[in-house]
């Protein structure tokens, strides 16, 4: 069920939870089991397969590890960061403009507790190993110089129980992740040779979570921003501005704002493009809150 089927049901939650209780405490639990056994359908695009330029050693091999938990891992995930906007660039037939060898995924622990647990025992297994970043968290896994970092969704510190890897340590949120969870979709990719399914944001999952992004991440907001460039050029060449338009909520128009206001007319970003003006004026418009 994409992002748009969804919108009504989400609704409607909305308004049950909103609602005065009328189950009691062992009722909700139960309701609860039951809907985290439901896994999600993703939607899989009906495509040839995206073919992947040719990449540094780490890098093909961050991916062969990406190719592997869509083959292995029953949890839904999502490919965020660099290679996801590396992907999009090769499905338009774009120029990568910032070359990155890491690969950065977001996991659905909302649906399966274990998902950080399985994917992180699954890296082991393919000779991965949980690099000690020093902050406590677990999240990046490396083999030789190729890089995979596991993250969960944002607000998962509003849990009691926090998730972790298969040693032990907590998981790092990623801003934006929950929406680019919602917004997966699963495309056929060839990777060196190797024909295989990705799942990766919709067009406007991978503007809002870059958008989240580059607010948040204090290290990198000017890669950040340079993929934000990059997409709203592929959603101007694609004409995916209408289509934006219609499932566009205010959280993701503030998000957008956000990362636009450190992004003028003159920002560096901007002038890696193609049409800059006209991207750069199709995105404030896609951002602007129509609330009134």
């Amino acid at each position: 069920m994409d992002h748009t089927a969804k919108e009504p049901h989400l609704t409607a939650l909305s308004d049950l939870l909103a609602a005065a209780p009328s189950m009691t405490t062992a009722e909700a639990t139960a309701w609860q089991t039951v809907a985290r056994s439901l896994m999600p359908v993703i939607n899989t695009l009906d495509l040839p397969p995206v073919q992947m330029p040719d990449m540094p050693a780490p890098q093909v091999m961050a991916w062969h590890a990406v190719l592997d938990l869509d083959e292995h891992l029953s949890t839904p995930w999502v490919l965020v960061g660099g290679q996801m906007v590396a992907l999009w660039c090769a499905q338009c037939e774009v120029a990568v403009f910032r070359p990155t060898e890491d690969a950065d995924v977001v996991l659905d622990v909302w649906v399966q507790r274990s998902a950080l647990r399985d994917a992180s025992r699954l890296l082991s297994e393919r000779g991965f190993s949980e690099a000690d970043t020093g902050d406590g968290y677990g999240y990046r896994y490396q083999r030789d110089d190729a890089c995979v970092d596991l993250m969960i969704p944002d607000h998962m510190d509003r849990q009691a129980k926090q998730p972790a890897t298969a040693t032990g340590r907590l998981g790092v949120q990623a801003a934006g992740g929950n929406q680019a969870l919602i917004r997966a979709e699963r495309i056929p990719v060839r990777v060196d040779g190797r024909d295989s399914y990705v799942r990766r944001p919709n067009l406007l999952g991978a503007l809002v979570a870059k958008a989240a992004a580059a607010v948040a991440d204090t290290r990198e907001r000017d890669r950040h921003r340079d993929d934000i460039a990059v997409l709203a050029q592929i959603a101007l060449a694609t004409s995916a501005h209408r289509a934006m338009r219609a499932t566009c909520n205010p959280k993701d128009r503030k998000r957008l704002r956000l990362a636009l206001d450190a992004m003028p007319p003159t920002h560096p970003a901007w002038q890696r493009i193609t049409d800059p003006d006209l991207a750069q004026a199709a995105l404030h418009r896609l951002a602007q809150d129509r609330s009134g």
